[in-house]
């Protein structure tokens, strides 16, 4: 295998909580097979002005082989857009921010969990302050602007508990896709109990 003129070797891509101290590990961090750290997958000298990384949770490859990270600390909730091919120190260069909180146009995502593409290449992202999973136009939608919000597609939570009598939230959604007329069932979310 090859990727921009190296060959590609197996690596693990591993995201921590992050934070505010000195000490906290806010960018994705690209370790070998055998456990050894290899460097930053994000590239941190090409984030535009303004922008910060600060709890980086889920990332995800999209439809259009960039690399979508989610930025959750509650200022920020957004998903970054980084370029998925590599530039010549083996990191990602940032792109832009594919889908931002906003209070009227977007008040779904606020202190984003994780994000996922659907078979469409739609995006959905679930968030911990609203428990919410919303759903965007993805990054090669042809009928809708991407990294905006699909009208009625935000799921409200269902909870349910387990024997012990612990709650667990379940996002699930019905996904229409080429594999099936009838659409497929996926959950979504940080912690979920799929049928």
């Amino acid at each position: 295998w090859v990727r921009n003129n190296r060959p590609m070797t197996s690596e693990w891509y591993v995201s921590f909580h992050g934070g505010d101290e000195k000490e906290t590990l806010n960018n994705i961090h690209v370790y070998s097979n055998d456990g050894r750290e290899l460097r930053k997958a994000l590239n941190t000298k090409s984030l535009a002005v303004g922008v910060t990384l600060r709890e980086l949770r889920g990332f995800v490859f999209g439809p259009d082989q960039n690399l979508y990270v989610v930025n959750s600390h509650y200022e920020y909730s957004e998903v970054l857009k980084f370029k998925g091919a590599l530039n010549n120190d083996g990191q990602h260069d940032f792109v832009g921010i594919f889908v931002k909180r906003d209070s009227v146009s977007n008040p779904g995502i606020s202190h984003p969990f994780n994000a996922v593409f659907d078979s469409e290449g739609d995006l959905y992202v679930s968030s911990q302050d609203t428990n919410l999973v919303s759903r965007y136009y993805g990054p090669t939608s042809k009928v809708g602007n991407p990294g905006t919000p699909i009208a009625s597609a935000t799921f409200p939570q269902r909870v349910q508990r387990n024997t012990a009598g612990d709650l667990y939230s379940v996002e699930e959604a019905l996904v229409s896709g080429p594999s099936s007329s009838q659409g497929s069932h996926f959950c979504i979310g940080w912690r979920s109990l799929c049928r």
